[in-house]
């Protein structure tokens, strides 16, 4: 539809480097089982003990290569958070997720105060960004409650809330919440609701 943008700056080859990864453990299978003239030593240990190195290898490949999927998602969603209005404050919310429904961000206070699309500002929060809440509609929304001075200290809640699941075809979003405090990432979490689900608590942290 014309409403619909896709950014397709956000596209990452994920797939071509994960088959990399497989085509790099599988040449060193190779090798482990048909050494070259510089790793004839390989020769005398047992098939089995080379069949534990490469799979340890390729176990250790793919945690890399998670870890490295992990980190550059943080950083786009943060970068994307900025493009949209997000301000960098001393504490930052995160909500991203890829398609075109329409998911709401909502931090309650330790006042009891929530931040959200009804009550954009509270406690010295604010809410910098609300996406797909109208046209046009985007399949990179990301919406951000920040702080621009200290927050005040105690406990808060994060709850993530189907408020206009626009995509028929996809009754389930997955979504990202990201915390950041005082500069540090102190949650990460990822997860699925769909429209019948009521607002769902996805984590709480302490502002000291």
């Amino acid at each position: 539809p014309a409403a619909l943008q896709v950014d397709m700056k956000s596209w990452w080859p994920w797939g071509g480097v994960l088959s990399g990864l497989i085509v790099l453990a599988l040449l060193l299978g190779v090798l482990l089982w048909y050494p070259m003239p510089w790793s004839a030593w390989l020769c005398r240990y047992p098939y089995w003990l080379k069949f534990l190195l490469v799979f340890l290898i390729m176990a250790l490949l793919f945690w890399l290569f998670s870890r490295f999927q992990q980190w550059h998602q943080r950083r786009s969603d943060i970068r994307l958070a900025a493009q949209q209005g997000g301000r960098n404050g001393p504490l930052q919310v995160i909500l991203a997720w890829n398609d075109i429904n329409d998911l709401d961000l909502v931090v309650v206070c330790p006042s009891g105060e929530s931040i959200n699309f009804r009550y954009p500002a509270a406690a010295g929060g604010r809410l910098d960004c609300d996406a797909n809440m109208g046209a046009p509609l985007t399949t990179r929304p990301v919406e951000e409650i920040s702080w621009e001075n200290q927050p005040p200290s105690g406990r808060y809640q994060v709850y993530v809330s189907p408020f206009n699941m626009h995509n028929a075809a996809r009754p389930l979003s997955a979504y990202r919440i990201l915390v950041i405090l005082n500069g540090r990432h102190i949650r990460s979490i990822r997860g699925r609701i769909g429209k019948r689900n009521a607002p769902k608590l996805v984590c709480d942290f302490q502002v000291p």
